[in-house]
């Protein structure tokens, strides 16, 4: 299934794909199940993204390194 926006970066972990929307959300893809936003859009936009420890994505958002929750994209650090 198609993100319901743009993509600008996408990052791999195993299986799981993780895309950064022009919309300001990241997105889980996982299989044949359509894309999930994971939590609220960020203040910036998004320029990149990579999954580091403890099943944390970091995401720079504008000027910011975000670090969100891989399961619910919840923001743990700015």
């Amino acid at each position: 299934r198609p993100l319901p926006c743009g993509g600008v970066a996408i990052a791999a972990d195993g299986d799981d794909l993780y895309v950064a929307g022009t919309d300001r959300r990241v997105y889980a893809l996982a299989g044949k199940k359509p894309p999930k936003p994971l939590g609220d859009p960020l203040p910036d936009p998004l320029a990149a993204l990579t999954p580091v420890s403890d099943s944390r994505l970091a995401v720079v958002a504008g000027k910011a390194v975000v670090l969100l929750a891989r399961d619910d994209g919840r923001v743990l650090q700015t």
